[in-house]
């Protein structure tokens, strides 16, 4: 392949991508072969192939350079923007501390983007504090290329929108539409979340017309983005007392069954989140926080729902199919997993070997998104790195063993392996029997005092001492405290630190 071919090549994905082709794209960077271009483009290739989100095709383009094995590998020397790109792709499937690793062996002046790959490792666990850190450090960043900015900015207003920093999150999406073209998907993904942000500040008219406005951009585009707009546009329906589907659950559970269909898993566990505060239903509220393996998530849960001193020490999660007319009809008793012990009920013997049992623990931990293989990976095999060629095949022998046990002992259950991710299927009604090693909240009283003193305003570690009558040490350490458990909202300006409760929008407030 000629100078000439690649780049045409290279113009060509940078604007099919710009305008949400993905699949367009994605056809196109699967027709280059790796032995057919020259080193000097592997890094190009990865990074549109990032950007396509074709994460496991970064890794097979950078595995042999961050990862070489032969002395023709070690030829081609890893600089600091192919292991930082190499990092990201781990993050995208999973393997979130080898991705952390070698990150940390990037210094931002030998790669401008580290800050920000180190955002999307964050945001990927639900980290979104953290992350708007990294991105406003990675903005700080001096001769970064326009587009670069604009998508920082863009990722930053997401982060801070899922933090409840809602108007500064507007400020920055009104400044960014200003240099946006018409049409495009990064003016689409903004009103996307303007419509987000203005839903929670219950201004419903502006927030419906930017999210119809999205969804139009999007209608050439990927689902996945398509079906963030329509999910905000249908809470905006439900949560507006002036809608004709206000606190209409039945059709946010509408909506939910077609996310299910299209595989839309985060959409779907976001309509459960919703529906809680329709319905108060705590039973579903328990089965998001007990059925979800993320542990920022589940704080977002605790803030939001204030439920702190109220999570029971064990849950008896039950999954798969469940009517009415089963429960009354259907007399065997359902099939009992205990989490923690690893083992089912007492009508089965310990019938998986070590590695099986593993994966059928981490599986169960979610009932929501599948795993990456990346991910699995990363736990079962701990002490190894993911390797793009051989690890998937190494990964699937493991799933076929964990489908033949369940299969030759006629237990309901099934393992789904669906474009690289895994997940758990059911025939019949199962119950986990889950302890949650959550830790409660420290500093609860002192936590209730501070934000019911400074619901809305900064304050300083000196008025904190003076409220709650300690010392400055202890008032310090609260304060950490607070600000790790995401309670706690830490802003430095020059030499005095300042300090504000993250706030819960009115919606999370209840009063929709």
């Amino acid at each position: 392949m000629n100078f000439q071919d690649i780049k045409i090549s290279f113009a060509q994905l940078d604007k099919l991508i710009k305008n949400g082709q993905l699949h367009q794209a994605q056809t196109i960077l699967q027709t280059f072969k790796k032995s057919e271009v020259p080193f000097e483009y592997w890094y190009e290739l990865a990074d549109f192939a990032r950007r396509a989100q074709m994460p496991y095709l970064v890794l097979q383009w950078l595995n042999s350079v961050v990862r070489p094995e032969t002395d023709s590998d070690r030829n081609n020397r890893a600089e600091a923007k192919h292991i930082s790109l190499y990092a990201n792709a781990l993050t995208r499937i999973g393997s979130y501390k080898e991705a952390e690793v070698l990150l940390k062996k990037i210094k931002p002046d030998q790669d401008s983007q580290v800050y920000f790959y180190f955002a999307l490792l964050e945001m990927q666990q639900w980290n979104n504090l953290a992350a708007s850190r990294y991105l406003k450090k990675f903005l700080e960043t001096p001769k970064l290329p326009e587009y670069n900015i604009k998508i920082g900015k863009l990722n930053l207003a997401a982060t801070l929108s899922s933090i409840d920093e809602y108007e500064e999150s507007l400020d920055i999406i009104e400044d960014l539409l200003k240099e946006v073209p018409p049409n495009s998907l990064l003016r689409a993904n903004l009103l996307e979340i303007k419509g987000q942000n203005l839903f929670h500040l219950e201004q419903f008219l502006e927030s419906q017309k930017s999210l119809e406005e999205s969804i139009s951009i999007f209608q050439n585009s990927s689902n996945t983005y398509r079906y963030y707009a329509e999910k905000w546009l249908m809470l905006n329906q439900v949560f507006n007392l002036k809608s004709p589907y206000a606190k209409n659950i039945s059709y946010l559970e509408e909506f939910k069954n077609r996310a299910l269909i299209a595989k839309q898993w985060e959409v779907v566990r976001d309509c459960d989140f919703f529906k809680c505060y329709l319905s108060n239903d705590e039973d579903l509220l328990f089965k998001i926080y007990f059925g979800t393996r993320f542990k920022y998530y589940n704080q977002r849960i605790l803030k939001y729902f204030g439920f702190y001193a109220n999570v029971p020490k064990q849950f008896n999660l039950t999954v798969g199919p469940i009517t009415k007319d089963s429960q009354l009809v259907n007399l065997k008793l359902p099939l009992i997993f205990d989490r923690g012990q690893g083992a089912f009920s007492d009508n089965f013997q310990q019938i998986l070997d070590k590695l099986p049992l593993k994966l059928f623990q981490l599986l169960t931990s979610d009932i929501y998104q599948p795993f990456h293989l990346g991910e699995i990976f990363s736990v079962i095999y701990e002490n190894e790195y993911f390797n793009p060629h051989t690890s998937p095949q190494k990964l699937s022998r493991l799933i076929f063993r964990l489908r033949d046990v369940l299969e030759k002992n006629n237990l309901p259950i099934r393992v789904l392996l669906y474009n690289k991710q895994v997940r758990l299927s059911y025939l019949e009604p199962v119950i986990f029997k889950i302890k949650k090693n959550e830790k409660k909240i420290t500093f609860l009283d002192e936590y209730i005092k501070i934000k019911d003193h400074f619901p809305e305003h900064y304050f300083n570690v000196h008025e904190v001492e003076k409220l709650l009558n300690i010392s400055n040490r202890t008032a310090k350490r609260i304060l950490q405290k607070l600000v790790t458990e995401r309670l706690v909202y830490i802003q430095k300006q020059g030499p005095q630190t300042r300090y504000r409760i993250i706030k819960s929008s009115k919606i999370n407030n209840k009063s929709a």
